[in-house]
Protein backbone atom coordinates (compact mmCIF):
# COMPACT_ATOMS: atom_id res chain seq x y z
CA UNK A 1 0.00 0.00 0.00
CA UNK A 2 2.67 2.94 -1.00
CA UNK A 3 -0.56 5.65 -1.53
CA UNK A 4 -1.05 5.72 2.16
CA UNK A 5 3.51 6.03 2.58
CA UNK A 6 4.12 8.59 0.51
CA UNK A 7 2.11 10.69 2.51
CA UNK A 8 3.63 13.34 4.30
CA UNK A 9 6.58 10.79 2.92
CA UNK A 10 6.90 11.62 -0.84
CA UNK A 11 10.71 10.79 -0.80
CA UNK A 12 9.81 7.34 -0.76
CA UNK A 13 9.50 6.71 -4.28
CA UNK A 14 13.63 8.08 -4.88
CA UNK A 15 14.34 5.37 -2.49
CA UNK A 16 16.69 3.91 -5.60
CA UNK A 17 18.03 6.95 -6.45
CA UNK A 18 18.78 8.31 -3.00
CA UNK A 19 20.45 5.31 -2.08
CA UNK A 20 18.52 3.98 0.47
CA UNK A 21 19.42 0.69 -0.80
CA UNK A 22 23.02 0.99 0.12
CA UNK A 23 24.49 -0.02 3.23
CA UNK A 24 24.76 2.84 6.45
CA UNK A 25 21.82 5.31 3.64
CA UNK A 26 18.36 6.77 5.80
CA UNK A 27 15.37 6.93 4.52
CA UNK A 28 14.45 9.85 6.38
CA UNK A 29 14.59 13.16 4.86
CA UNK A 30 16.72 15.90 6.53
CA UNK A 31 14.81 18.36 8.64
CA UNK A 32 15.52 21.10 5.86
CA UNK A 33 14.33 18.90 2.85
CA UNK A 34 11.41 18.42 5.15
CA UNK A 35 10.77 22.32 4.95
CA UNK A 36 11.61 22.68 1.84
CA UNK A 37 9.00 20.19 0.29
CA UNK A 38 6.42 21.91 2.37
CA UNK A 39 7.20 25.38 1.21
CA UNK A 40 7.19 23.82 -1.92
CA UNK A 41 3.96 21.91 -1.74
CA UNK A 42 2.46 25.14 -0.71
CA UNK A 43 3.41 26.70 -3.53
CA UNK A 44 1.31 24.06 -5.56
CA UNK A 45 -1.47 24.20 -3.74
CA UNK A 46 -1.83 27.98 -4.27
CA UNK A 47 -1.87 27.75 -7.79
CA UNK A 48 -4.37 25.47 -7.56
CA UNK A 49 -6.47 26.21 -5.02
CA UNK A 50 -5.59 30.06 -4.42
CA UNK A 51 -4.40 31.09 -1.19
CA UNK A 52 -7.17 30.29 1.45
CA UNK A 53 -7.85 26.86 0.16
CA UNK A 54 -3.99 26.33 0.42
CA UNK A 55 -4.17 26.98 4.07
CA UNK A 56 -6.72 24.95 4.72
CA UNK A 57 -5.22 21.98 2.53
CA UNK A 58 -1.39 22.73 3.90
CA UNK A 59 -2.63 21.87 7.55
CA UNK A 60 -3.79 18.59 6.73
CA UNK A 61 -0.47 17.72 5.36
CA UNK A 62 1.74 19.34 8.16
CA UNK A 63 0.37 16.04 10.23
CA UNK A 64 1.73 13.76 7.93
CA UNK A 65 4.88 15.49 7.38
CA UNK A 66 5.48 16.25 11.02
CA UNK A 67 4.61 12.49 12.32
CA UNK A 68 7.07 10.49 14.20
CA UNK A 69 8.96 13.80 14.56
CA UNK A 70 9.54 15.57 18.42
CA UNK A 71 7.32 17.96 19.64
CA UNK A 72 4.84 17.37 16.53
CA UNK A 73 1.79 17.23 18.47
CA UNK A 74 2.21 20.48 20.58
CA UNK A 75 3.05 21.91 16.75
CA UNK A 76 0.10 20.39 15.10
CA UNK A 77 -1.76 21.88 17.91
CA UNK A 78 -0.93 25.65 17.49
CA UNK A 79 -1.71 25.69 13.81
CA UNK A 80 -5.36 26.32 14.49
CA UNK A 81 -4.73 29.72 15.62
CA UNK A 82 -2.77 30.33 12.51
CA UNK A 83 -5.29 32.37 10.04
CA UNK A 84 -2.53 33.60 7.61
CA UNK A 85 0.29 32.45 5.35
CA UNK A 86 3.00 34.37 7.51
CA UNK A 87 1.98 33.15 10.73
CA UNK A 88 1.56 29.69 9.73
CA UNK A 89 5.01 29.54 8.35
CA UNK A 90 6.17 31.32 11.05
CA UNK A 91 5.10 28.34 13.13
CA UNK A 92 6.75 26.20 10.76
CA UNK A 93 10.27 27.72 10.92
CA UNK A 94 9.85 28.31 15.04
CA UNK A 95 8.89 24.38 14.83
CA UNK A 96 11.77 23.57 13.04
CA UNK A 97 15.05 25.87 14.21
CA UNK A 98 13.42 24.20 17.65
CA UNK A 99 14.23 20.26 16.01
CA UNK A 100 17.69 21.98 14.93
CA UNK A 101 18.47 22.78 18.01
CA UNK A 102 17.60 19.68 19.86
CA UNK A 103 19.36 17.95 17.51
CA UNK A 104 22.75 20.15 18.24
CA UNK A 105 22.02 19.88 21.73
CA UNK A 106 21.80 15.97 21.52
CA UNK A 107 24.75 15.63 19.18
CA UNK A 108 26.43 17.87 22.02
CA UNK A 109 25.53 15.59 25.05
CA UNK A 110 26.72 12.65 23.10
CA UNK A 111 29.94 13.71 22.04
CA UNK A 112 30.46 14.84 26.30
CA UNK A 113 29.10 11.34 27.20
CA UNK A 114 31.96 9.81 24.30
CA UNK A 115 34.94 12.09 25.98
CA UNK A 116 33.18 11.11 29.36
CA UNK A 117 33.40 7.35 28.81
CA UNK A 118 36.76 7.61 26.93
CA UNK A 119 38.32 9.49 30.49
CA UNK A 120 36.98 6.82 32.68
CA UNK A 121 38.29 3.73 30.49
CA UNK A 122 41.58 5.65 30.47
CA UNK A 123 41.54 6.13 33.81
CA UNK A 124 40.29 2.53 35.10
CA UNK A 125 43.04 1.09 32.64
CA UNK A 126 45.63 2.96 34.32
CA UNK A 127 44.53 2.01 37.58
CA UNK A 128 44.29 -1.60 36.67
CA UNK A 129 47.72 -1.25 34.97
CA UNK A 130 49.37 0.75 37.99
Amino acid sequence: MIGRGALGNPWIFNLEKSGFLEEGSSIFPSLQDRQRIIEYHFSLLRDHYGEKGALREIRRHLAWYTKGLPFSTTFRSTLSGKRGKEALFEAIRSYFDRLENTKRIERMKNKIRRSQCQLFASAESKSITG
